[in-house]
């Protein structure tokens, strides 16, 4: 053994020590720190053990508050429920059962990254939204950012794609305005935020259509292609994967930009939307990550999907197309603009009605094209 050996012995009221020089040498101008040093440690009634004592025992509350008040840090959700539609490719279920997508892509990383274990819960949208509504799950993948929504809900700052709405049709249909769409059956999926928007619109120009509510884009398409709807409306994102494959073709009509984004419930715990920021963001700053590798998987590009000038150009003829057909149509009222305002809210199509429709629709009408079959599912955001 080496180095000190202290032998401690009480004398009277004083504490001894002997201290033992096992040959290794020690200097001994360090000899009285030493001595007090031991002193107050082995005689706590010395005025150096009290105030190591007291010292002892500031640490120990320190260590004990630190643990209370660090605990909550510690106690974020190491599962998450996550919920998923059928919005191919941002998030949606393959044929395989297994979850994918962009978003999922996006969400496994963070969730490597923070030690999260992922528990997906799928089905169609309505079903999820009520669930993030509810609080039945802890995040929600793809879902639009809204002002009335951001109300409602959490939402990560950073936008995972730009999206936007378009209508498609058949091949020849002369649909290439929203004015064309007069008395058109319009197939729409009750509260989507692109189905929504195009109801607003038609009744705020007036133009009157007959709405055929389906479940996803798959159906909307399909009833195009089958005839059972003039028109239908879907995603920029999903429509330029799939149209081709049902032999329908935009007619040019584009409107709602928005951002496609995460959502947890309101009261939810901040972190876990914190946590996707940080991590989205760091993945936008770079070329190599996998985020660009999951562009390049779903969509065959390498860059941030933006919203396109033409797109722009397009929004923006939408847009004063609108503004015209008001002022013509207010001007020519012959009551005035009161008397328009009653019209148009006897005419708008509003979310519920559609739901109305769509249950009045659903026994009756082909769920698929003929020769093509429903596999996922896919809907909207």
């Amino acid at each position: 053994m080496s180095g000190l050996r202290l032998t401690p012995t009480r004398r009277l009221s004083m504490v001894l020590r002997n201290l033992v020089d096992n040959g290794i040498g020690f200097d001994m101008r360090f000899h009285d720190r030493l001595f007090e040093f031991f002193q107050g440690l082995l005689h706590p009634l010395t005025p150096l053990g009290a105030r190591l004592r007291s010292k002892a025992a500031a640490l120990l509350v320190a260590a004990l508050l630190l643990a209370v008040f660090a605990a909550p840090a510690h106690a974020e959700p190491r599962t998450l429920r996550v919920g998923v539609g059928s919005n191919p490719p941002i998030a949606f279920r393959d044929s395989s059962g297994e979850m994918n997508g962009i978003a999922i892509d996006v969400l496994k990383y963070a969730a490597e990254q923070e030690g999260w274990r992922l528990e997906f819960v799928h089905d169609d949208w309505q079903a999820i939204y009520g669930m993030l509504e509810r609080g039945e799950i802890d995040l929600l993948t793809g879902i639009a950012y809204t002002a009335e929504r951001a109300e409602r809900f959490q939402f990560s700052r950073q936008t995972l794609l730009s999206n936007w709405g378009v209508v498609y049709a058949t091949p020849g249909s002369k649909i290439q305005s929203l004015l064309a769409l007069k008395d058109k059956r319009v197939a729409l999926i009750p509260g989507a935020t692109h189905s929504d928007e195009l109801s607003k619109l038609v009744a705020n120009l007036g133009v009157p259509i007959v709405p055929v509510p389906a479940d996803n884009y798959e159906q909307v398409l399909a009833m195009v292609a089958a005839g059972d709807a003039d028109a239908g409306v879907v995603s920029r994102v999903f429509g330029t994967l799939h149209s081709a494959a049902y032999q329908v073709e935009s007619t040019g009509i584009v409107f709602n930009p928005i951002s496609v984004r995460y959502a947890a419930p309101l009261e939810a715990n901040p972190v876990i939307i914190r946590a996707l920021d940080r991590h989205l963001e760091a993945l936008l700053d770079r070329s190599d990550t996998v985020y660009f590798e999951s562009l390049d998987r779903w969509l065959g590009i390498g860059q941030v999907a933006t919203l396109p000038t033409w797109v722009a150009w397009a929004l923006m003829g939408t847009a004063g197309t609108l503004a015209l057909a008001i002022f013509f149509r207010v001007s020519a009222s012959p009551s005035g603009p009161d008397t328009h305002r009653g019209t148009a809210r006897k005419r708008r199509i509003v979310p519920g009605n559609l739901r109305a429709s769509r249950r009045r629709h659903r026994a009756g009408r082909p769920r698929t094209a003929a020769g093509l079959r429903s596999t996922s599912g896919f809907a909207t955001s």
